[in-house]
Order: structure tokens, then C-alpha cells, then sequence
């Protein structure tokens, strides 16, 4: 988008996403997400970030999806990071750390005087979590799913607080 050059670091871990949904002859394709951690000079994948289970999500969402077939939290991560920005923008897409925290929060954070929490022109100021926001560990615990699921209790960091604390100070 920049027109810079993107350097290449065939020993750092990639991210490879891929969907595949539709319908042939019209039979309608279950979806399929796959999400694959990969060296591109071959070494082990040694530096994950994987923070949250696709099922600590389904436990309250049933079977989420969003944008037409998308439903693995990897893949979700691929655009929802920190780096990435809308196409053609110089805008952010929202940290995924920061939008999970402000939509299931929006009821608190404006009960708080705070901004409602507004993505793509949706308002999602109705939303609220079914429990304390504090029960961290509803939707994030260590496995093998998600090895740095605990990561809530050592490593806070200003997009994941600021999802729910809505000041100048953390907005995304």
C-alpha cells in the first residue's frame, strides 16, 4: 500500500491463512479455515502468539463466524493486528486485542462515560458480557490450543486494557 518494500525474513515465523466456502453445482461447501505457523527456511515454528481457543469463543457465540465463512481465531489475527491497515487508508484495522475487549465491554465502558464502541458504522453500545469483566479466564486460559492463553495475568498491554478502559489514554 505504502509502496515500500517489505524485507524478507525467511527465518521468522508466517502466518499462512486460507478459506474455502461457496458451492458447486449448487451444493452448498462447508466452510473451511485453515491456519498454518510456518519458517520459510525451515526451522521449527519457535515464536507463537496464540493467546485465545476458537472454542473459548464457541462456548458463548455457539458457532461464531464473521465475515461470510471466517470462524478460527488465527485467522481472524492474520488482519486484526497492530500492522495492519485498511486498503487504500492510512487507518488501522482494529487490533483484535482491542475490538474482542471493546465489543464485549461497549455496555460497560459507556455505563463508565465512556465512548461508545463503534466499528464499521456498527454500534455495539447493546453488547454486554454475561459475567464480570473480570473472569479473565472465561475466554483465556493456557493449552495447547493456546500456549500463551495465560499471557492476561503477566504480559497486560494497552490495547487489550483499553478495549475495556475507554479514555484518550488507550483508544486504539
Amino acid at each position: 500500500i505504502t509502496g515500500e518494500a517489505i524485507t524478507w525474513e525467511p527465518d521468522k515465523t508466517h502466518r499462512l491463512v486460507v478459506q474455502l466456502s461457496g458451492s458447486v453445482n449448487g451444493n452448498s461447501l462447508p466452510p473451511i479455515n485453515n491456519v498454518t505457523d510456518l519458517v520459510p527456511n525451515g526451522s521449527p515454528v519457535t515464536d507463537r502468539r496464540d493467546i485465545i481457543e476458537t472454542a473459548s469463543c464457541n462456548e458463548c457465540h455457539g458457532e461464531l463466524r464473521i465475515h461470510g465463512s471466517r470462524y478460527e481465531t488465527g485467522y481472524c489475527v492474520a488482519c486484526h493486528n497492530t500492522f495492519t491497515e485498511s486498503l487504500g487508508t492510512d487507518e488501522p484495522i482494529a487490533d483484535m486485542s482491542y475490538m474482542t475487549h471493546a465489543i464485549h465491554a461497549a455496555g460497560f465502558r459507556e455505563s463508565q462515560g465512556g465512548p461508545a464502541f463503534e466499528l464499521g458504522g456498527d454500534d455495539f453500545s447493546h453488547v454486554g458480557y454475561p459475567q464480570d469483566l473480570r473472569q479473565c479466564a472465561k475466554c483465556h486460559s493456557q493449552s495447547a490450543e493456546a500456549p500463551q492463553g495465560d499471557n492476561w495475568k503477566s504480559v497486560p498491554n494497552k490495547n487489550s486494557c483499553g478495549g475495556c478502559h475507554a479514555s484518550d489514554a488507550y483508544e486504539n
